[in-house]
């Protein structure tokens, strides 16, 4: 896979993952995630957090880099 369509990807699934954390009983249209309230509900929510270092894991395991999703993984616990 192309780098540039694997973080394109992984940055549109990520987006997706917060929109559902904007407004809690339902699902944000896409355009309202902006790097500030990304970061915002990074903070507040740890399970967007996590949801967010499995996303890099995945990316990382498909570039076929090595060694990332193990130290992820083990960063989590």
């Amino acid at each position: 896979m192309k780098l540039s369509t694997a973080v394109t990807d992984t940055f549109h699934r990520f987006v997706m993952d917060a929109a559902r954390w904007v407004r809690p009983e339902d699902v944000a249209d896409p355009g309202e995630v902006n790097p500030a309230v990304a970061l915002k509900l990074l903070y507040r929510h740890p399970p967007l957090r996590a949801m967010a270092w499995f996303r890099l894991a995945t990316l990382a395991r498909s570039l076929g880099v090595r060694g990332v999703p193990d130290y992820l993984q083990h960063r989590l616990l």
